[in-house]
């Protein structure tokens, strides 16, 4: 790793902080107990230490414990909130979705669309924000659940989240929201909305990579998930497996971090994120900003630059880590679908960068960052 290296692509993935990694130590040498052995002293440690982090993700979403199903991350929360829902459904009926969701999701309504289940996929506007009076248009008799994420990986539009959930709180559906990216990054109450599951990540938010959790609100009426995971009774029931505790002990800490610290991080990272648009944009007038220009998370910058191949443009920025693409799409070198969905031309979107900025940019990284920019743009107008 060059020391150089400004890193900026913290929508694909943060960096663990010290204070989680510190959490997370005596539960891989001293603490190393299955939490499942109930039968000394090992196992009652490795027990109460993911109590307390199911308290802590509790607290962190306006949840009770028992509303916490811990898995391998919000891919995963995603699929089994799409797929154990429709597995404990009684018949297969219809579910709601939106066009720029992540591929988890669209994958997961894809799948059950193979499997009988009528899928109903809602567009958005320029901005990549759905109109709530799209879903109430579209809620039917047998509409199992909607699912539309609180605020997008790539163009940061934050979606109405609390008009939808309301909408199906009325109707009597069930609303999911993937909030992988926005948990962290936006006021807390806002994410936690009247939703009935909700998805969160921890490699999103400084914890590791590889642990996330479902919530799922009980308080309303019941809700029935069939697990996809058979095995032992992990997980209220929904997840078997045995516990990785000092996984859970991360995300706890984590979400324990956002609680205290979260509102001032967000203002600092909107001066910061706003600071680099100016400057960008005044080394290259002609970028479009992409995604609701007030509406979206405080850290995300998404740029086109029509007329200019990315490659090169990126092959010129030195060490700075930014993407052109999801991580999730990185390999298929297609446009966004989320871009395209938004009405971006083909050619505009493939010429697109996102930024990533978070708790741990610097003031000096991001006057770096533009310092390189305005650099690399000459440099391409001069060949």
């Amino acid at each position: 790793m060059h020391n150089e290296t400004i890193y900026l692509d913290n929508h694909a993935t943060t960096r663990c902080d010290r204070r989680v990694r510190a959490a997370m130590e005596p539960f891989l040498n001293e603490i190393f107990g299955n939490a499942g052995s109930s039968t000394h002293v090992f196992g009652w440690d490795a027990a109460d230490a993911a109590d307390l982090a199911r308290d802590q993700v509790a607290h962190f979403a306006g949840s009770r414990p028992s509303e916490i199903v811990f898995t391998s991350g919000a891919t995963e929360s995603n699929n089994l909130a799409l797929k154990g829902i429709a597995g404990a459904a009684i018949s297969k009926g219809n579910i709601i979705t939106q066009r720029t969701e992540h591929k988890s999701i669209l994958e997961s309504a894809a799948s059950l669309g193979k499997d009988g289940w009528d899928v109903t996929i809602l567009p958005v506007d320029e901005y990549g924000k759905i109109d709530p009076t799209d879903v109430d248009r579209a809620i039917r008799s047998d509409t199992a659940l909607v699912s539309i994420q609180s605020a997008n990986n790539e163009v940061g539009t934050i979606q109405p989240i609390k008009d939808i959930s309301d909408i199906c709180r009325k109707k009597g559906v069930l609303f999911h929201s993937d909030a992988a990216q926005a948990a962290g990054k936006m006021p807390i109450d806002l994410i936690r909305g009247s939703n009935d599951l909700m998805s969160i990540s921890g490699h999103k938010i400084n914890a590791p990579k590889g642990i996330g959790a479902l919530v799922v609100r009980q308080a309303i009426k019941p809700i029935k998930m069939r697990r996809l995971i058979d095995g032992g009774d992990q997980e209220f029931g929904l997840r078997a497996g045995t516990q990785p505790v000092f996984l859970y002990v991360g995300l706890g800490a984590a979400c324990e971090i956002i609680r205290v610290e979260a509102e001032a991080e967000i203002s600092r990272i909107q001066r910061q994120r706003d600071k680099l648009y100016g400057g960008i944009v005044t080394a290259f007038p002609n970028a479009v900003l992409n995604g609701h220009p007030v509406d979206r998370l405080p850290g995300n910058l998404n740029l086109s630059f029509p007329g200019i191949v990315i490659d090169r443009l990126m092959a010129n920025l030195g060490h700075i880590a930014v993407s052109s693409v999801s991580a999730c799409n990185s390999q298929s070198r297609q446009p966004s679908h989320v871009l395209l969905a938004m009405g971006v031309a083909p050619d505009v979107a493939k010429s697109t960068i996102r930024f990533g900025i978070d708790r741990f940019t610097t003031d000096e990284e991001i006057d770096r960052t533009i310092d390189a920019f305005a650099h690399a743009f000459k440099r391409l107008k001069a060949k």
